[in-house]
């Protein structure tokens, strides 16, 4: 949190920042390049470490402004144990399982960017649904099951070194809101942090010459 601290003091102190200005002339102005990743990355569930998988499409704004649509889905789910009507003849041991499916919307604006580094600031905003399932875990048998809708919106920080134009290490901290959702907000808002290599398959075929691009539109090359 004390990164989203700095940054926002960062952004609050700097007159000529004018974001949403500089974005509209980046999206209004500059011819978009297809950009396909894999947007993984570790988080929490419950209090308990869960891997989110992801995938994104987008455009790519003069390397200043991407816009992506992406899925995005636990890889395992999480489990818990716990006591309801503790002390009283209904108590009950009960198990917890959940996980969560969503699809989101992706706005990232490169705060900095040399030849090398690059510092961005992705906001995500879509629509999931968590899965709860719980059991007596003394005989096993299921006592409830639903599928809870809620709204993801995540904030965080990224910085990217990059080796080539294709190959790069990144690691990035954020935070992710279940909106709207009084059933499942305490299950799914947590941390979620992402470290790894990062390789651009377009980028390579581009750089061999199996595609090209033209009109912003990518395409096999012509021997």
């Amino acid at each position: 949190m004390a990164v989203f601290g700095f940054l926002l003091l960062y952004v609050q102190g700097n007159a000529q920042f004018q974001v949403w200005d500089t974005v509209k002339h980046y999206v209004t102005t500059k011819k978009p390049s297809f950009v396909l990743e894999l947007d993984g990355r570790h988080s929490f569930i419950r209090e308990a470490p869960v891997i989110v998988d992801g995938i994104r499409a987008g455009a790519d704004f003069g390397d200043k402004v991407r816009l992506f649509g992406g899925v995005y889905w636990s890889r395992q789910k999480v489990s818990r144990t716990f006591i309801v009507n503790r002390y009283t003849p209904f108590e009950r041991n009960v198990r917890q399982d959940l996980s969560m499916f969503y699809i989101s919307a992706t706005g990232e604006y490169v705060v900095y960017k040399s030849k090398h580094w690059e510092l961005d600031v992705p906001v995500q905003i879509g629509f999931g649904s968590g899965k709860r399932t719980r059991y007596d875990a003394t005989t096993g048998e299921q006592i409830e099951q639903g599928r809870h809708a809620f709204i993801p919106f995540e904030f965080s920080f990224r910085a990217i070194y990059r080796i080539t134009d294709w190959l790069n290490v990144s690691a990035g901290i954020g935070y992710r809101y279940a909106l709207f959702s009084t059933t499942v907000s305490d299950d799914f808002s947590a941390m979620h942090y992402t470290y790894g290599i990062g390789i651009s398959p377009i980028k390579i075929l581009k750089k061999v010459g199996v595609l090209e691009e033209k009109n912003g539109k990518l395409k096999l090359k012509r021997q």
